[in-house]
């Protein structure tokens, strides 16, 4: 069910204007650092699914978006942070690395 919702919600962030888009991104992003680890998590799951859905329109979010990944990296196997942070270095590590290492 999280993941469908995640990726539901994705796909609706996508098509919103880029001024609604800002607003639910500090949202989620603020819902990352969620001391819930179920809430945290499902925050997570949408960044994840945001990354695939936004493409290069990441970008503008990366600098706060990243290091919430990494913070939220979990020791356990299918981690939805890790996978995130992942698609992160795998897309924009050698197109932005200077977004990416204050984060680290």
């Amino acid at each position: 069910v999280a993941l469908g919702c995640a990726h539901s919600f994705s796909e609706v962030l996508l098509r919103l204007g880029k001024r609604q888009r800002d607003t639910f991104m500090s949202a989620i992003i603020l819902g990352g650092r969620s001391p819930e680890p179920n809430e945290r998590r499902g925050f997570i799951l949408v960044l994840d699914f945001l990354l695939d859905a936004f493409k290069n329109d990441f970008v503008p979010y990366l600098r706060a978006a990243f290091p919430v990944m990494l913070a939220a990296i979990l020791p356990e196997p299918d981690d939805p942070a890790y996978r995130a942070c992942d698609a992160v270095i795998q897309r924009f590590g050698a197109a932005c690395p200077e977004l990416l290492l204050p984060g680290m």
